[in-house]
């Protein structure tokens, strides 16, 4: 990647670098999220897709998220203005405008409009705001992140976005199984409503435990793909795990679902790692754990692995 102080002796190798997301945890590392203007100099430039209650913002998968960006010149002499996106995991999943993108169903708005990755030179005057906008359309649920350069003048300016895919499904709330029900089950015996039968008087009931029955057996299903004395590889910032049956999705794995680690000769008391798939490929997963797991993993060392979904 190019330098600020090298871009005018070679403007289109620089400009056209891209990049690579490492691994972002922004659970831990609000800086990312957390813009002071007062401390980045007289260029201020807004912080796109804000967090919603510390996490990021949902979009429908197939629906457009969109933001606004300002970028202000608060000093007295103009200011060359490059912007770009700088990577996007997944690959090419942001895009940048000068209009706000329109929406699907107004064809005329739709058939001038265009987006692009480089916003080139643009003078900046004294005192003016340049508003531009950023757009995302997930195709697949996961976690979408982009890096945007801003190169004002002499500095760099960066700003990160995050934006959480979701289905109707993912946004239903969380509903723990019942405790007495899982005893039940786990000692094989019937639940008192499902040995009785089906009523008028116990059909919400009956259903509901029947519900909860089909979870404790996805449950038990999942855990067949547990594996024990396996390994995992570095492969660049993250560790790649083979699974088989991936391939014929069987699990059927995605981008975001948790997976925990520990040593094959661990005791049942100790705590396991907790992780997350970034990248699922064809017999293949990319996975991040926190940066602890990371210095210490060995490629040699046997673990037992959960996948959760």
């Amino acid at each position: 990647m190019g330098t600020v102080d090298n871009k005018w002796g070679d403007e289109c190798s620089v400009i056209g670098d891209k990049g690579e997301i490492d691994y972002i945890d922004y659970q831990n590392d609000k800086s990312v999220c957390g813009y002071d203007p007062s401390e980045e100099g007289p260029i201020i430039i807004s912080a796109p897709f804000p967090f919603v209650e510390g996490k990021p913002r949902s979009v429908f998968v197939g629906e457009t998220a969109i933001d606004s960006i300002t970028i202000t010149n608060t000093t007295s002499e103009a200011v060359d203005l490059w912007t770009k996106i700088y990577a996007s995991t997944p690959e090419d999943s942001f895009k940048l405008s000068l209009m706000k993108p329109p929406s699907t169903d107004d064809v005329k708005c739709q058939a001038g409009f265009i987006d692009f990755s480089v916003m080139e030179d643009r003078m900046l005057q004294p005192g003016e705001a340049l508003t531009i906008w950023l757009s995302c359309k997930p195709m697949e649920l996961g976690l979408y992140t982009t890096v945007v350069h801003f190169d004002a003048g002499n500095d760099r300016i960066e700003r990160v976005a995050f934006l959480l895919a979701d289905d109707n499904i993912s946004q239903l709330p969380r509903y723990d199984i019942p405790q007495d029900i899982r005893a039940l089950i786990e000692r094989k015996q019937i639940p008192d409503v499902i040995a009785g039968g089906l009523t008028i008087n116990n059909y919400a009931s009956y259903f509901k435990t029947l519900l909860i029955m089909e979870e404790i057996q996805l449950e038990e299903d999942m855990g067949r793909h547990d594996m024990e004395c396996v390994t995992m590889r570095r492969r660049g910032g993250y560790l790649s795990l083979v699974v088989p049956g991936l391939a014929e999705r069987r699990p059927s794995l995605l981008q975001g679902d948790d997976i925990f680690v520990k040593l094959a000769d661990a005791d049942d008391t100790t705590t396991p790692y907790q992780g997350y798939i970034y990248r699922v490929e064809a017999d293949e997963v990319y996975l991040k754990f926190n940066n602890e797991f990371h210095l210490c993993h060995n490629d040699g060392h046997p673990l037992q692995c959960a996948l959760q979904i």
